[in-house]
């Protein structure tokens, strides 16, 4: 896959507070579409799900920072969203709650996730595996994808909830068409939960 010169994108603007919003710019599954594509396997809509990954997220990191209600914006790739939200988590000493279902999910990613676990989800979960509380019904492929690396310029924000809209029309202005509302933040005493 073509790599998007970028600057590094990490900022922390103000502390992330329970009740925050949190936004990715770009849906799950990158990691396993990548060991597919080296094998030539991807189906033609699935290649065509991935040109839409090209458009450079970072792009909308300096409107985001401006933007009042936007506590932290960083650049989430190789840890895997759950990795990403962990260090958001740990720096401001919060939780957070994701629902899986609002997730963004590449086409047929859940179904390909059913297979071998990638090396890099399976080193992120035994990293982090132990500070998450996953939902019964959350079974090996949404773990897998919940550790999987995500897209190169992908996004998660914390803003208020008064500011999300200001924030969806940030990353769509820019063709992020993927960009989801996940979850929030919540106190630290509730650590991570996905459901």
């Amino acid at each position: 896959m073509t790599q998007v010169a970028r600057p590094a994108v990490k900022l922390t603007l103000k502390a992330m507070q329970p009740g925050d919003k949190l936004l990715l710019s770009q849906p799950l599954g990158y990691g396993l579409y990548d060991r597919v594509l080296v094998g030539g396997q991807l189906q033609p809509h699935q290649l065509e799900a991935l040109e839409t990954l090209r458009t450079p997220n970072f792009a909308a990191a300096p409107a985001l920072a401006c933007l009042q209600g936007v506590h932290a914006v960083t650049e989430a790739t190789d840890h895997g969203l759950l990795g990403h939200v962990i260090d958001l988590c740990n720096s401001w000493k919060v939780g957070a709650h994701l629902r899986f279902a609002a997730l963004p999910l590449l086409p047929d990613a859940l179904a390909m996730a059913t297979g071998p676990m990638p090396e890099t989800a399976a080193a992120n979960w035994k990293r982090h595996g132990a500070r998450i509380r996953l939902a019964p019904h959350l079974g090996r492929a949404e773990r897998c994808l919940l550790t999987d690396a995500l897209a190169p310029g992908s996004l998660l924000v914390s803003c208020v909830p008064d500011t999300t809209t200001e924030v969806l029309s940030i990353f769509l202005q820019q063709s992020c068409i993927h960009v989801s509302v996940i979850g929030e933040i919540v106190a630290a005493e509730q650590g991570i939960l996905v459901d």
